[in-house]
């Protein structure tokens, strides 16, 4: 799960990142693989997996190549939710239950957010 995931650091290091990954078949070798992405904007999957598509045109060096675009997608789930919040982590909990494969139970979190939002 990347938090701030519709900020600066996902946009320049993140996500081009993962497209590399998933370019050179790292990703591939783990089908269960599903990225959730946590941001405050009232996006649907499609809507971020639209904005990442705009987002690696940009800083990917060349036009990013429609089919390892494609399987990245697949993999892309947005969490629209704001963890300031009381509730904030239901959201989040939630997507990550229902877009977990079957029998995986591996997670990782990355929280990309600026350092005044983080709590001790």
């Amino acid at each position: 799960m990347i938090f701030g995931a519709t900020g600066n650091l996902s946009h320049y290091k993140l996500l081009p990142a993962l497209y590399h990954l998933e370019a050179g078949w790292h990703l591939h070798l783990h089908p269960q693989i599903r990225i959730l992405n946590f941001g405050r904007r009232p996006w649907s999957d499609a809507q971020w997996r639209a904005e990442v598509q705009g987002i690696l045109a940009a800083h990917v060096l060349g036009a990013p190549d429609t089919s390892v675009l494609a399987r990245l997608q697949e993999r892309l789930h947005f969490v629209a939710d704001d963890l300031e919040a009381p509730d904030g982590w239901t959201g989040a909990c939630a997507k990550r239950s229902s877009s977990r494969p079957t029998g995986s139970s591996i997670s990782r979190w990355y929280r990309c957010t600026i350092p005044s939002r983080r709590s001790s």
